[in-house]
Parts: structure tokens; sequence; C-alpha cells
């Protein structure tokens, strides 16, 4: 038996207003304001992100240009599905060591979502307001704008994240110089038009490449064979609909404890034991070194770097994250009629609650124990524990 433990739940509660959540009586963090830096920063980071950049060169070999590689029949939506699978299994094996595609190991997994659904009626019972839509992850605002301190955390482990890649793309020399002679690629990328009826092939080809990996799956054999029962027996995981409210908790809580946990592995702090306001400091701090190694290589600042991109041609996109060596090797050697004969019907994710409540839940799970260290425990965990009496009220 699994369980998302009171003490743990208890931990979060008090954790609340820490994490930009109101509780009564106690205060939330105050409104951060952005450093004036964080719209340069983070539109550098989008525009290196619409090249797929930072990334290593991409250095093809010329034989792929000639590849004939099998085409995938399924539809995306269906990939969609069969690779949420994927990730659904191995993100449930991580965290409690379960297997769901193996028959009658998914008992343990069904305890753990029933019992956060049952702890997040009753924070939502406690606190109503916990169950308010969805917060949005990225409202920037003009500079020094203030951000509501619920938004906080998102705000600054995006912009922290922005500043790494903005450095890591300097480090590289993939920044623009102004005055801006505009490039048709960047400086470290090949010439593509040869190789795009090769990538044309490879994209389709990416999620199920990905997926077999996760699944243990043979490419070179029979596709179907090894598939469709792991398929079938996690299709036929039984998981509770969430209210609208616990949803939206869920939401909010796996999000926000997401930021904290990239900030704390990003910065090698606690975030919420030095404070929101600390780590606006922090943040702030590495932008401004950012802002003076740019200046210090460039000769210019990221503001004068931002007006020139527009200048810009539209970025081609650098394949050296996706389209490895090992990547290609595995397409070549996928069974062709075996692939062919994918041609199931796949329900959406949506349609499908082990996927569509199970992901958010083992998500949440990780959330709790990557931001504040605490696990889901293996029941009965400690004199007085609930679990049992808890799922027996809501099963």
């Amino acid at each position: 038996m699994f369980c998302i433990c009171k003490t743990s739940m208890t931990q979060l509660q008090l954790k609340l207003p820490l994490l930009g959540f109101p509780a009564p009586g106690i205060a939330p963090p105050a409104a951060v304001t952005l450093p004036s830096l964080a719209q340069d920063i983070q539109a550098l980071a989008a525009w290196l992100a619409s090249q797929g950049l930072p990334a290593p060169a991409w250095v093809p070999d010329p034989v792929w240009i000639g590849l004939k590689l099998p085409a995938l029949p399924l539809p995306p939506a269906a990939m969609a599905t069969i690779s949420a699978f994927a990730q659904l299994r191995a993100s449930v094996q991580a965290q409690l060591g379960i297997d769901l595609a193996v028959p009658g190991q998914a008992a343990g997994f069904v305890q753990m979502v029933l019992s956060l659904q049952a702890r997040l009626n009753a924070l939502v019972a406690k606190f109503p307001s916990l169950g308010a839509p969805v917060l949005p992850l990225m409202p920037m605002g003009a500079p020094g704008a203030a951000v509501p301190s619920a938004m906080s955390w998102s705000v600054l482990a995006a912009l922290m994240n922005a500043a790494k890649a903005v450095l890591a793309a300097l480090t590289q020399g993939l920044l623009p110089v102004p005055p801006i002679v505009p490039p048709h690629l960047p400086p470290h990328l090949p010439p593509l038009g040869p190789f795009r009826p090769f990538l044309a092939q490879m994209h389709p080809l990416l999620p199920v490449i990905a997926a077999s990996s996760q699944l243990g799956i043979n490419l070179s054999e029979n596709i179907t064979a090894q598939l469709a029962p792991m398929l079938k027996v996690m299709a036929q995981i039984k998981l509770p609909a969430f209210s609208p409210p616990a949803l939206n908790l869920l939401a909010n809580l796996t999000g926000t404890l997401s930021s904290v946990a990239q900030l704390s592995a990003g910065l090698n702090v606690d975030p919420l034991a030095l404070g929101m306001a600390a780590i606006r400091q922090m943040v702030g701090a590495m932008l401004a070194e950012l802002a003076k190694a740019i200046e210090a290589a460039l000769g210019t600042t990221p503001a004068a770097i931002v007006a020139q991109l527009p200048l810009l041609p539209k970025p081609a996109f650098s394949p050296a994250l996706m389209i490895t060596a090992p990547v290609v090797q595995a397409a070549m050697a996928i069974n062709a009629p075996a692939l062919a004969a994918l041609t199931w019907p796949v329900p959406a994710v949506s349609a499908l609650p082990v996927l569509s409540v199970g992901l958010p839940a083992i998500s949440m799970a990780a959330q709790m124990q990557a931001a504040l260290g605490v696990s889901v425990a293996a029941a009965p965990c400690m004199a007085g524990c609930d679990a049992a009496a808890l799922l027996a009220a809501v099963g």
C-alpha cells in the first residue's frame, strides 16, 4: 500500500504561505519586483529557443542524406497517447518502484492516487481559495512590474533558466553582435538544404524512438507484439476523476513545487528557507553578472542585441539536441513492416483517466520530493497512520 502521508501533507500545508498560497492568518510573501534586465534576458532566451539553442554543434553524417526511413502510420495525437503511457510508466517506476506494464502491479499506484485525491479535497475544503483556477506560468509584465507572490516562484525559476541559457549561448559564441549582418544560419549549423528530406523523415519517428526506450521495446523486432500487451495492461488501470478545484490545486502546487526544485538545484540553496526576497536578489545578481559578461565579451548590452533581433531572418532550427547519431541508428534499426502495422485507433490522453489523472498525480509526488524532501510512503508507515481508513473512505 502506498499513500501520500498525512505528515507530508502537514509539512506542505505549513509551507503554503512560503510557496505563495494564501492561508488564514498568515500573509504570503510580498510580491516580487522583476529586475529591469528580465525582459531582455527572456527575449534573448526565447530567440535562442526558437533555434533549438544553446546546443552543441550539429555534425550530420553525409550518408544520412540518402537514407530511406520507415513512415509512422499513427497520427500525432495517437503517438502522444503512447508517449504519455511511456512517461507514466517511467515516472511511476522512478517514484514507487512499480511497473505499471506488469499485470497486478498497479494497486499501489492506484492507492497513492486515491490518497492524494482525499488529501487535496481536504485542503480545498479547509482553504477554498486554493481551488481557484490554474495560475499563469509566466506573466512577465513591464520591467519593474510587481508579480503576485503566488506566481513569483515560476517567474524566478524561468528567469534563472533563461540566464543559464543565454550564458551558455554566449560561451558558445551564438549571440548576434550589433550591427547585425543577417546570417542565414547560426554559426555552428551546416547548410540544412540537403538534409531537409532526411529531417522530414526523422521528426515523426522521434516519439517512437523515445517511447521505445522508456518501454524497453526492441524496434528491430515485432513492435506490435511487444507494445500491445503493455498498453492493454496500463489502459485498464482505473483512477478516480478529480473535482475541478482539486485539479486546480494539483496543477498549481505541482508547478510551484517544480519551480522551487529548479531554483534549489540551479542555485544550490533551499529557496523556502532563504525566502523569496533573497532568491529574487540572487536571480537579479545572476542577471547583472550576465549583462556584464555580455558587455565584456561583445562590447554591447542585452537591450542592444534584443533591439536588433527583428532584423534577422526567420531562424533555422538546430536539430543537434534531437537528431544525434544514436537516434539515427535507432531509426535505421526500425522494423518497417512492424511499424506499418501500427494502425490502431488510440484514444486521446484526455479520454484516459490513467493518463489525465495519473500523470499529474505522479508528477505532484515527484515535485514534493524534489522541493520539500518528502516522498510517497509505504503504508502503514508509523503509529497513527491513517492510510487504511483514508482509502476505505474513498474506495
